[in-house]
């Protein structure tokens, strides 16, 4: 599989990561709709990087390159694939997947963005289940603006309270016993990481060793993000929230707000209805996808999953089934 030509990778290129692992071969889907929904908020030219291994299909990612052909406004940026496989050669055993718990192997590939992509200083690592609302180039100019000073930007998680005091040295931060303070932790879902500092601080496949370590000793419920928060506590850049914000109501007017909406609360839009009218925002940037054609299945399996659903409540979905796939039709003519 060849990649869409990278024409440039000047520091007016915006540079995004993506991580997949795919052995179901669906995963791809949410992949897609994140490019698009960047792309279709974004004038500066991205480049992403989509590190891989065996599990993502040549038509998987065949779909990804025709994503952002029908979405980038710019010739200049592109889409490169990365396999990684041979970086996890030595964690191919149980244990691995066993430590992941409900997460896959591929929340670690992130661990090994600096050594993959050694000619590159900075990149946006962004999850799949995200949706990019806004200009994202706002995020890289935070960024850019920080000079090199820290070496992950990301989101604290406490939402309401204030930032946190990044003047405080690293040894004067109060944390337990596995390294971390609550009030300074950030979700792992979008970062974006310094890889110059990375390079300069882990020589090849080390970062990735004490992370499993870490995540080993400690039994953590995330493989890579307590990682993360305990490893570079007091060298994180705080950024708003609306850069990571997990939807979790109905809200007024959700296509007005500027937000990296990311559905990591119980339940994904694909999976459920959830508790927010947010979902609508990945339906609308999955009608920009070569997958358009699967939202009215993929919508209705969600409504009706036995997971989540009491059989009354599905029986009430299953009769407002046609009004919804009537419109649904309709759109799909207009994108025809």
């Amino acid at each position: 599989m060849e990649s869409l030509k990278i024409k440039d990778q000047s520091s007016s290129v915006i540079n995004i990561a993506l991580t997949i692992y795919d052995p179901s071969g669906t995963y791809t889907r949410h992949a897609g709709v994140v490019i698009a929904s960047v792309l279709r908020n974004t004038q500066t030219p991205v480049c992403f990087y989509i590190l891989h291994d065996e599990t993502l299909s040549a038509d998987n990612q065949n779909k990804i390159l025709e994503t952002y052909r029908s979405n980038a406004s710019s010739d200049v940026g592109g889409v490169h694939f990365l396999d990684i496989s041979e970086h996890f050669d030595g964690y191919k055993t149980p244990d691995v997947d066993e430590m992941c718990r409900r997460f896959t192997r591929g929340s670690l590939y992130r661990l090994c963005i600096h050594e993959i992509l050694p000619e590159l200083q900075g990149v946006i690592y962004l999850d799949c289940d995200i949706v990019v609302h806004l200009d994202i180039y706002n995020l890289w100019k935070e960024y850019m603006d920080d000079g090199g000073r820290h070496t992950i930007c990301g989101v604290y998680g406490n939402r309401g309270s204030s930032t946190p005091d990044m003047t405080v040295p690293r040894e004067e931060i109060v944390t337990d016993k596995r390294g971390l303070n609550r009030e300074r932790y950030i979700n792992s879902g979008v970062l974006v990481l310094n890889l110059a500092r990375l390079r300069e601080k882990y020589r090849k496949g080390s970062m990735l060793n004490e992370a499993v370590n870490y995540t080993k000793r400690f039994r953590s419920r995330t493989p890579d993000q307590d990682f993360i928060n305990a490893e570079f506590i007091g060298d994180i850049l705080y950024v708003d929230q609306k850069y990571n914000f997990a939807p979790d109501r109905v809200y007024d007017d959700v296509f007005s707000l500027d937000r990296i909406w990311h559905f990591y609360l119980k339940g994904k839009p694909w999976q459920m209805v959830t508790v927010s009218n947010a979902d609508k925002l990945y339906w609308h940037y999955l009608m920009y996808t070569p997958r358009h054609d699967e939202i009215v299945d993929s919508f209705y399996n969600a409504a009706v999953n036995n997971m989540y659903y009491h059989r009354h409540s599905r029986d009430c979905i299953n009769r407002l089934l046609r009004r919804f796939t009537d419109n649904i039709m309709n759109l799909k003519r207009i994108f025809k």
